[in-house]
């Protein structure tokens, strides 16, 4: 009996070591990860008189499963006060991430200016590059849509 547990308490030991070497090498990787980059978009999906939902899609550069996307606006493109963020997990199976992000009580009738940026956990930007965008929110009680087709990003 000693000798099984004896077995039992090496295997345990040596796996716990393996796990433990294998998420230090990937929390590695995931500080060196090159920036993500904007492969499509980002562009408005759909706006009402007081809402607006944005998409963007980037190339996945290893880093944190757990991110947020993140769009910085208003009404003047030097100053872009406000922040919505939303929560989005990293699939190690694709080579994209495609975020989703609403933004709410905007005000009917007025053009909004915007950056999308990614955030870590932590509040720490990953730093994607893109240019100042804007939408305008239609007038009260209308509805705009652009949803284009989403094709499947091609790595670059």
């Amino acid at each position: 009996m000693n000798r099984l547990l004896t077995t039992l308490a090496i295997t345990v030991l040596i796996n716990s070591v393996s796990v433990a070497h294998a998420t230090a090498q990937l929390r590695s990787a995931a500080q060196h990860a090159e920036p993500a980059q904007i492969i499509d978009g980002p562009t408005l999906v759909s706006a009402t008189d007081h809402a607006a939902i944005l998409r963007w899609t980037t190339n996945t550069r290893g880093g944190p499963a757990l991110h947020y996307g993140a769009v910085q606006y208003g009404t003047d493109p030097q100053h872009l006060k406000q922040t919505a963020k939303s929560p989005n997990r990293w699939n190690t199976n694709l080579p994209y991430v495609r975020y989703r992000l609403r933004i709410d009580d905007l005000q009917p009738s007025t053009t909004y200016c915007y950056a999308v940026d990614i955030v870590r956990a932590d509040g720490t930007s990953i730093g994607v590059q893109n240019p100042v965008k804007q939408f305008t929110t239609p007038g009260p009680g209308q509805r705009v849509v652009h949803y284009p087709p989403q094709p499947v990003p091609q790595p670059r």
